[in-house]
């Protein structure tokens, strides 16, 4: 059963990323703490995103955007590198607990303010989102949703974008793995259940990106939040309840 969750997990999170930039750390996140322990779901969500932000710059790695990507990496890189050696002392139990809070607030923030939400990327913005996606990066493995609010509005190319976001992703989630191996957090068994999701993960990042020209991603997304709040509603009633 174990395996099946991390082959569907990682499978979905990447097509949904092949054809959105981003949330496949989110979908994943929402799966492997089902069955497994959140601080090693963690880790392996993090090493499959690895596998499957390599896949993706394969096609597209010429399109990077050096100016928008570094002002908005560099706090990241710290902040990650910070927030992953601090998770190591958190209970499993708590970061699940806490994952059921965010799950709500993003599900909230991305269906009804982020729409609304509209700037242009300034150096003191990329500080901020920069430390926010480190931060949230190193701690739950979703640094995705603060670094997308930048980088969206100053990438208006396709290719462009999708291949910035994909480094942005494969450069932080090195920096935390690297952390966690460092303090000992990381276990053999993550790494194996990683081998498997990222088998999931290649087969998704495939059909996604043959299906990118096809997917309506407002309505993907949509249901994404849903799926997101629903969840985050289980896991916070499971721990309080």
């Amino acid at each position: 059963m174990i395996y099946l969750y991390l082959v569907l997990g990682g499978l979905a999170g990447a097509f949904i990323q092949s054809g959105t930039g981003f949330g496949s750390a989110i979908v994943m996140m929402n799966i492997f703490p089902l069955l497994l322990p959140a601080d090693q779901s963690i880790i392996i969500c993090q090493l499959t995103c690895l596998v499957m932000s390599s896949a993706i710059l394969f096609r597209c790695y010429r399109h990077i955007q050096w100016r928008i990507c570094v002002p908005l990496l560099i706090p990241a890189l710290i902040l990650t590198g910070v927030s992953s050696f601090l998770a190591g002392g958190m209970e499993s139990s708590t970061l699940k607990t806490l994952l059921g809070f965010i799950f709500i607030g993003l599900s909230i923030f991305f269906s009804f303010i982020a729409p609304n939400i509209h700037f242009r990327p300034t150096p003191i913005l990329s500080v901020i989102t920069g430390s926010l996606s480190g931060i949230a990066n190193g701690l739950f493995s979703m640094g995705g949703p603060p670094a997308i609010l930048y980088l969206a509005p100053a990438l208006d190319d396709k290719t462009e974008y999708l291949a910035t976001t994909q480094f942005f992703f494969l450069a932080t989630n090195l920096m935390s793995i690297s952390v966690r191996l460092a303090s000992g957090q990381a276990t053999t068994s993550a790494f194996l259940y990683a081998l498997v999701s990222s088998f999931g993960a290649i087969i998704g990042t495939i059909l996604g990106c043959k299906a990118v020209s096809r997917i309506n991603s407002t309505v993907l997304k949509r249901i994404i939040y849903i799926f997101i709040g629903i969840n985050g509603l289980v896991i916070v009633s499971q721990r309080l309840f």
